[in-house]
């Protein structure tokens, strides 16, 4: 049977946090480069690790094209999202002759495709795509955020997914996440914002469907940082993993 990556976990329900108030940009520079250097993650099935690499998301929709890791995966539908969270819209495809599914994240400002190749390359990829914000556009006081990620390892299984909350702290350059499925905790994690994204660990208990240790490479999107997306990568047990979030600010 074929590895299991990326399915959908009660992407609807509501999630209720509380945080800081959302602010509007600042004029000074950011001082240092963002740390999302790469925009893909490459994950073959049954590895301990993961690549790093570029990918591209283009096409609407119901009509989409992804590139990635020497591959071309395409996509179509005619209907609207399957779920729609806080400003992010989620779309999953069936098995098709060149992959066994995706689901596609879909602000107005970012997109991640997380795609599950198990017939041809053996292998799932994450892409995240967005227009990225300008230094000179970057907050200087605090913002929260909300969306939606989803997590999988390469020895397949359940996939995590669900929602998340984040709260930015813009001047001190932290930021906190927390991970749900609905409304259970099941994760979390800080780190730090640097130049126009962030970085820092991520984790997911064992109620999200696996435990897992991660790091989180991201990005803020779209002016005024009105949106974050980040590729997450790291290990549960001996397997890998890899997956993305998107989310937009309140």
């Amino acid at each position: 049977m074929g590895t299991k990556f990326f399915t959908f976990s009660a992407l609807t329900a509501a999630l209720l946090v509380s945080g800081c108030s959302s602010t509007s940009p600042g004029p000074g520079p950011a001082p240092q480069p963002s740390p999302l250097t790469y925009s893909a993650l490459q994950m073959q099935n049954g590895s301990s690790s993961t690549r790093t690499g570029t990918g591209t998301i283009s096409g609407s929709p119901q009509n989409a094209t992804v590139e990635v890791a020497g591959a071309t995966y395409n996509f179509n539908r005619s209907t609207g999202p399957d779920t729609s969270y806080r400003g992010v819209d989620a779309y999953a495809y069936p098995t098709s002759s060149n992959n066994d599914g995706a689901i596609l994240y879909v602000g107005d400002h970012t997109q991640a495709a997380l795609i599950a190749d198990n017939t041809v390359n053996q292998q799932a990829v994450v892409v995240l795509n967005g227009n990225r914000t300008s230094a000179s556009s970057m907050p200087t006081q605090t913002a929260v955020y909300d969306g939606l990620w989803s997590l999988s390892r390469s020895t397949g299984g359940t996939s995590a997914a669900g929602q998340f909350a984040a709260g930015v702290n813009f001047d001190s350059r932290t930021y906190s996440m927390d991970l749900y499925d609905s409304n259970t905790l099941v994760g979390g994690g800080s780190g730090v914002v640097r130049g126009t994204g962030f970085t820092g660990d991520l984790q997911t208990f064992a109620n999200s469907g696996f435990a897992s240790d991660n790091g989180v490479d991201g990005q803020f999107y779209g002016p005024g940082a009105a949106e974050m997306g980040g590729l997450i990568s790291g290990q549960s047990g001996n397997a890998a993993t890899a997956g993305a979030l998107v989310g937009t600010k309140r």
